[in-house]
C-alpha cells in the first residue's frame, strides 16, 4: 500500500507534465456519440432553413429577393445564429451586392418569421446573410 506522501508525489508528477487536453473545461468538451448527434442535427437544421428560405424568396413579391439564391447555410458559431450564403439565381439578371442586401435586410423578419414557421424548436435561430456575386465567365 501506498503512503500518502508516495501518492502527493505522485499527484505532483501527473500534474507537472502538460498534456493535450490541458486548459480544457471537460464540461465543454464534447467526446463520443454526443458529438456526432449534435452535428447531425446542426446539419439537419440548416438544410430545414435552407429549404424553408428557398421557398420564402421563391415565393416572395419583392423581385429583388426573386432574384437570389440561397447557396449554403452554416452554422455560425453554432445553431442558434446562422449565416446565410446567398447569390444571384443562374439565369437571372445580376443583382448588386447593395440592393441585395438591403432587400434581404426589409425581409429580415418574415425570412425569420417563415423559418420558424418551417423548423420545430423552441427557439429560432438569429440569420445573417452573406452576397456571393457570380464570378464566373461564360464557358
Amino acid at each position: 500500500m501506498k503512503s500518502r506522501e508516495d501518492i502527493l508525489r505522485e499527484l505532483a508528477r501527473l500534474c507537472g507534465e502538460l498534456g493535450p487536453d490541458d486548459g480544457i473545461d471537460p464540461r465543454t468538451e464534447k467526446k463520443g456519440w454526443s458529438a456526432k448527434k449534435d452535428q447531425k442535427k446542426t446539419r439537419q437544421l440548416c438544410q430545414q432553413v435552407r429549404e424553408a428560405l428557398e421557398l420564402t424568396l421563391a415565393g416572395s413579391g419583392d423581385e429583388v429577393l426573386r432574384a437570389l439564391i440561397v447557396l449554403a447555410v452554416e452554422p455560425a458559431p453554432d445553431s442558434s445564429h446562422l449565416l446565410v450564403l446567398v447569390g444571384p439565381a443562374p439565369r437571372g439578371e445580376p443583382v448588386p451586392k447593395g440592393e441585395a442586401l438591403a432587400a434581404l435586410r426589409r425581409a429580415s423578419g418574415t425570412l425569420r418569421a417563415e423559418v420558424t414557421a418551417a423548423i420545430h424548436r423552441r427557439r429560432a435561430p438569429e440569420l445573417s446573410y452573406r452576397y456571393l456575386p457570380f464570378e464566373g465567365g461564360a464557358a
